[in-house]
């Protein structure tokens, strides 16, 4: 309702949160979005990593039971 005080606001204006200036928020912002970006580009090559250490014990384990077949 309009009329009604919106709990959420009230409660940050209650901590302290309300003090903050545009400028310390949007740093809070972009510090957080920098952090969110840093984790998934960590995952990313941790994923890469995985994948191609995971390809490369394929390929030689691979070749060695072909090399055991032939033999």
């Amino acid at each position: 309702m309009p009329n009604q005080e919106d709990y959420i606001v009230e409660a940050a204006l209650d901590s302290g949160q309300g003090s903050m200036s545009i400028t310390e928020r949007h740093r809070s912002r972009i510090k957080m979005y920098i952090a969110i970006v840093v984790i998934v580009l960590i995952n990313f090559v941790v994923l890469y990593c995985v994948r191609r250490r995971m390809k490369r014990e394929i390929n030689s384990e691979l070749n060695n039971r072909v090399q055991t077949a032939v033999s």
